[in-house]
């Protein structure tokens, strides 16, 4: 799924700049040293702290990114081919992602305005003894056969007697709601 890293005769000139440093020493006003520093473009694999995101193209100090990032698998150096294959994993990433959006759509039209019973263990007064909140929520919708996380499910505060109320689930970036009842066992 990663990418592979870049051998050195795979290396595009275009990756490598080299960056010249002069500094002004002596009485006459010419430069007598010179310090080169190269820069390579490199392909971050994952979130590099100070560098930038994943997928993003950056540059950094090739001793950097030889000695430190390439090791540890965080970068790959800049090639053709890897850009390429960087193409092809986000086209493959947005694909996957646009058949979630219409699988959560249809989940949303089948769920919606619909009426859920879940027996749980309350005292005389109605008052459960477990708080319902919304990883439960989630448990219960799941073992019902509907495809819901924890994070698509809105609930202000968790439910702590028995009754009838309405709970917001956000699929796909709309609004559905559902009647849950509770019923002591």
């Amino acid at each position: 799924m990663g990418l592979k890293l870049a051998k050195k005769s795979e290396l595009v000139t275009e990756s490598i700049n080299y960056r010249l440093r002069f500094r002004n020493i002596g009485d006459k006003g010419f430069f007598r040293t010179c310090y080169c520093f190269m820069l390579m473009k490199i392909i971050l694999l994952k979130e590099v702290p100070g560098l930038g995101h994943a997928g993003e193209v950056k540059e950094a100090k090739e001793g950097y990114a030889r000695n430190f990032l390439i090791p540890k698998g965080m970068v790959d150096v800049m090639t053709k081919h890897s850009l390429n294959v960087l193409a092809a994993q986000k086209r493959k990433r947005e694909k996957v992602e646009k058949l979630e959006v219409r699988s959560k759509k249809a989940e949303a039209k089948k769920i919606n305005k619909k009426n859920f019973v879940i027996k749980v263990k309350a005292d005389d007064k109605g008052t459960l003894y477990a708080k319902l909140d919304v990883k439960s929520i989630a448990a219960e919708l799941v073992n019902q056969g509907h495809k819901v996380s924890q994070d698509e499910i809105r609930l202000k505060e968790p439910i702590k007697k028995i009754g009838q109320y309405d709970v917001e689930l956000r699929l796909a970036g709309g609004k559905t709601i559902i009647k849950l009842k509770l019923e002591s066992k």
